[in-house]
């Protein structure tokens, strides 16, 4: 399939839901920009909204039925059999400062940087992932015990940070 290609992220996420890889849907956030209802000085600058308890929910637990195309995220939880190497372009990131490793799929992001698939290591996230070489990006993953978990957005979401741009299969 070439990343040209308009592709719907429910197949991903009900793929990766019945392999145990845990999805969510992520919400836009409506008060976006607008004061906080607890402290009106301060704005609310959160893009999305994720679901409560989203580190901890297990794919049994898990259901895309209410996505949205076009409005919603679709993220899986790091840490569940499937971690991710994001390699950050926008920030300077370069995938070439890390050692070699197999990846079993590439997803390229809005701001110009992609995603890597990985077997999960046992490894909590690591942000901003960086060698002696330089910075790459972040790693998404989580522990054995749960803790340390990020989320990555899947193939065919948008989001309200980079209107009209898609992760995109590659």
């Amino acid at each position: 399939m070439s990343a040209a290609t308009a592709y719907d992220p429910r197949i991903l996420a009900n793929r990766l839901i019945d392999a145990g890889v845990p999805v969510v849907v992520c919400r836009p956030n409506p008060n976006r920009g607008k004061p906080m209802p607890t402290d009106p000085t301060r704005t609310d600058e959160r893009e999305l909204l994720v679901p409560s308890g989203w580190s901890t929910v297990t794919a049994a637990d898990c259901d895309v039925n209410g996505f949205r195309v076009g409005v919603d995220v679709l993220a899986l939880v790091g840490g569940h059999g499937v971690d991710v190497v994001d390699v950050d372009a926008k920030d300077a990131g370069n995938l070439q400062n890390l050692p070699p490793f197999r990846a079993f799929g590439v997803t390229r992001t809005p701001s110009g940087g992609t995603h890597h698939y990985v077997r999960s290591t046992g490894i909590g996230k690591i942000s901003p992932l960086a060698t002696s070489a330089g910075h790459v990006g972040d790693y998404v993953g989580g522990t054995p015990a749960g803790g340390g978990r990020l989320l990555a957005y899947l193939p065919g979401s948008t989001r309200p940070k980079y209107p009209g741009k898609t992760y995109e299969l590659v």
